[in-house]
């Protein structure tokens, strides 16, 4: 499923308007579908995650922003 992340996961994520790499550290379905627990490269834990820009929420991951960047790396690692 697009959208769908598991733990360990590269993911890009937005926070206010900032973009960060960060890694899925942990994932929970909830009613509104998957929040997510994500730890970025500068060591900060971000909780309460989601895919894509919902109101409310200060920090989300960018479904197109990490499938453009996991394809970049993928084609420059081999």
């Amino acid at each position: 499923m697009a959208g769908t992340y598991t733990i360990g996961e590269t993911v890009i994520i937005s926070i206010f308007d900032a973009l960060k790499v960060g890694i899925v550290i942990e994932q929970t379905v909830v009613k509104v579908g998957q929040r997510y627990i994500v730890q970025t490269e500068d060591g900060n834990v971000y909780t309460d995650v989601y895919v894509n820009f919902k109101e409310g929420v200060d920090a989300y991951i960018n479904i197109q922003l990490t499938k453009s960047f996991l394809k970049q790396k993928k084609n420059t690692d081999g």
